[in-house]
């Protein structure tokens, strides 16, 4: 297996701050809690940094005079300003997460909303895990700027702003001596915030490289099992685990030592002050008070020094996260859906053209090359071919799923592009070879969310005869099935599959390889309810096992994108073209 190349890029692209632009709109929504943020934090950092001016004027006022009386009150002042500083940053960390999660809620929800909108050639190209890491790690990237980022980083430059303020006004020659390793700290917090972005950049993407792994095992455990590829599926999973446990590691080690060269800075710093300011006390220069003050106030500016390296990281992992999150809400590989839904939606007749029409997935190659055909109202078509010839690429177009490169399909004389995508797919129903089963009751999984009635839903089921199988489930049709329908045989999630297209009342009926994946007996009990399934409808049926299509009124026949013969079973039977060599070739023996 190679590093996907999304992943990849993760660790070698570089975010620009613009991409926070497109916070704007999310951030217009919950401006009134970041307002209050900002002004719970401003407050509560006024106050604590008053409270060592309220301790100077305690000492020299108040403790050295041994004036009991003003320090009792200067000091019930100084507790209601802590218990303010308390309150006040309590508050303004509680709103600023409130905003980040409103706001992360948003963008999940508009994250999940494009990725409906997205075409099958898109989401086709994307690993599963990039998408869910877009959805899940990124997002909190962007929560993480909120609670504790950009809100804190203004705070934490208000914070340096007032302390220095204090210092000078109090003593400047003191506050010279206090701050003399100033330009040592803005040297490590250039250094070192270059050096943790590049070591969190390479963690987030050996996370991307993790997560995808671990869908792709989860997704095809059977087969890892079945051809025994455990182990080496094991030992690459340990080595991107190992990477990732790596990459982190060294981040926090980085971290660390940023951490610690700020600490040694802010005690050298403080050791200064004793020295410097005890001299001058003992000079006369200066007070115990001042002292003492400066003390604090030098924690003061080295607190938020130490934190504003993080903070900065925490803003460049966001632009980051952003821009990734960017290229899905940006993204125009859409299916477009401009056409206004009718007042009265139309019920389809079912006659279906398709003129010279092109599609390819990429640039390489065209999938279909110049097709074109004619399906009746209520006609039955089987489209026969070797793999990959095309078959459901065109059941995928009528659908729009995809859209086509050139040419046009008509559906009752309307241009497919022309038609309301929801009025569109209303009136078609599919039967796929590999059917999706959702976690929920059997009901759940027929209706798909619509108010169809259970005494619909089991008139349909007896129509297919799948009711019997039904009822032997613990709970009939209100019985939970798991995810992807593990609690069922693939030819029960088959039936219902049928139900599901038949309670919906198409009036276009694709069936995609529909029973080629179930038993003999299997398809025996629903080949009756399909036949009956296809009276009145037009439908088109793609199948491998072509004794189901010997009753069709017109067959195509599909190889390398190009119509090759069409015509009823009988008539290509008379040719002996591809589709009597398919057909001979299935039943030599009956033969």
């Amino acid at each position: 297996m190679e590093i996907d190349p999304i992943a990849h890029n993760d660790i070698r692209n570089k975010p620009s701050m613009s991409v926070l632009k497109d916070l704007i709109p999310y951030l217009k929504k919950v401006k009134g809690i970041l307002i209050a943020t900002m002004l719970y934090l401003l407050i509560s950092t006024l106050t604590s940094t008053v409270v060592p001016l309220l301790l100077k004027t305690a000492i020299d006022d108040y403790i050295i005079p041994k004036d009991f009386h003003g320090l009792l009150f200067i000091g019930l002042y100084s507790l209601l300003l802590i218990i303010g500083t308390y309150i006040f940053q309590y508050f303004g960390t509680y709103y600023s997460f409130v905003a980040a999660q409103k706001i992360v809620l948003d963008l999940r929800k508009d994250i999940f909303h494009k990725l409906l909108t997205l075409s099958n050639r898109y989401l086709g190209k994307t690993p599963l895990g990039v998408i869910i890491t877009r959805t899940t790690n990124d997002t909190e990237k962007l929560s993480e700027l909120m609670s504790s980022g950009a809100v804190q980083l203004i705070n934490d430059a208000i914070l340096l702003i007032v302390t220095l303020f204090f210092l000078f006004s109090t003593n400047v020659t003191l506050s010279l001596y206090s701050l003399c390793l100033t330009p040592l700290v803005v040297w490590s917090i250039v250094v070192f915030s270059k050096l943790l972005r590049a070591s969190y950049d390479l963690a987030r993407g050996k996370l991307t490289q993790l997560n995808i792994n671990l869908q792709e095992n989860l997704s095809g455990i059977s087969i890892i099992k079945i051809f025994n590829r455990q182990k080496k599926n094991r030992t690459y999973f340990d080595a991107i685990s190992e990477g990732y446990g790596d990459a982190t590691y060294r981040a926090l080690k980085q971290h660390t030592y940023f951490n610690q060269t700020i600490n040694i800075c802010s005690f050298l710093s403080r050791i200064t002050v004793v020295v410097a300011g005890s001299y001058m006390v003992i000079k006369g220069t200066s007070t115990i008070g001042t002292l003492t003050a400066f003390l604090f106030w030098v924690n003061y500016f080295y607190q938020p020094l130490r934190d504003m390296g993080e903070r900065f990281n925490i803003l460049q992992d966001a632009a980051s996260s952003m821009g990734k999150i960017g290229d899905i809400l940006h993204c125009n590989d859409t299916i477009p859906d401009n056409a206004l839904p009718s007042p009265t939606p139309p019920i389809f007749k079912g006659k279906i053209e398709f003129k010279n029409v092109v599609f390819r997935y990429s640039e390489e190659k065209d999938i279909l090359k110049n097709v074109s055909f004619t399906i009746e109202p209520s006609q039955r078509i089987a489209l026969v071919g070797p793999t990959g010839a095309g078959k459901s690429t065109i059941m995928n177009i009528l659908l729009r799923l995809f859209d086509i490169e050139s040419g046009a399909v008509y559906i009752d004389g309307k241009e497919l592009r022309s038609l309301p995508l929801q009025e569109l797919r209303s009136n078609m129903s599919i039967v796929l070879q590999d059917v999706f089963i959702f976690k929920g009751s059997v009901r759940d999984n027929i209706s798909l969310g619509q108010n169809i009635p259970i005494e619909q839903i089991i008139e349909a089921s007896r129509f297919l005869n799948a009711h019997t199988f039904i009822t032997t489930l613990p709970k009939g049709y209100d019985t939970m099935l798991s995810s992807e329908g593990s609690n069922l045989s693939h030819g029960q999630k088959q039936l219902i599959s049928f139900i599901r297209a038949l309670v919906h009342n198409p009036r276009i009926l694709l069936l995609d390889e529909a029973t080629s994946s179930v038993d003999t007996y299997t398809e025996k009990l629903i080949q009756e309810g399909i036949n009956k399934l296809m009276q009145g409808r037009t439908s088109i049926a793609i199948a491998h096992r072509l004794s189901t299509i010997t009753s069709c009124d017109k067959i195509f026949v599909i190889d390398q994108g190009k119509i090759i013969e069409q015509g009823n079973h009988e008539e290509l039977l008379t040719k002996k073209g591809f589709y009597y060599d398919l057909y001979t070739t299935q039943f030599q023996d009956s033969l």
